[in-house]
């Protein structure tokens, strides 16, 4: 099993946000920014308190980094990609939440055209 590489420093975050273009959906928001520095892509998740406690807010991110491990080979591997849960995602099953974060990295390819390899 391969471990998800995430973003830690704020600084990285907000590099992320700055630079980066974004893709919204009313669960999520994708941020993606080419990382020049290493060739290796990494995720950073983003659960504010609107969304819940820290039960569910931690249950969230561990939700999303399983999605993000499972489908890791559709992702591209030079980008930092950084997923922002909103108010409503709380309520939401896996799958769902699977369908929605694809659903989305999908339009983000259509607005872009960036590979997942």
């Amino acid at each position: 099993m391969s471990k998800v590489l995430t973003l830690k420093k704020r600084k990285n975050f907000s590099r992320v946000f700055k630079y980066g273009f974004f893709v919204s959906n009313r669960l999520l928001v994708l941020y993606f920014l080419k990382n020049k520095e290493n060739k290796k892509g990494h995720f950073g998740f983003v659960v504010s308190k609107k969304v819940g406690k820290a039960v569910v807010r931690n249950r969230l991110r561990r939700l999303l980094k399983e999605i993000c491990r499972l489908n890791e080979a559709i992702f591209p591997k030079d980008y930092d990609i950084v997923i922002v849960a909103r108010k409503g995602v709380a309520k939401e099953s896996f799958y769902s939440l699977k369908i929605h974060l694809l659903k989305l990295f999908q339009n983000a390819q259509e607005k872009r055209g960036f590979n997942g390899n």
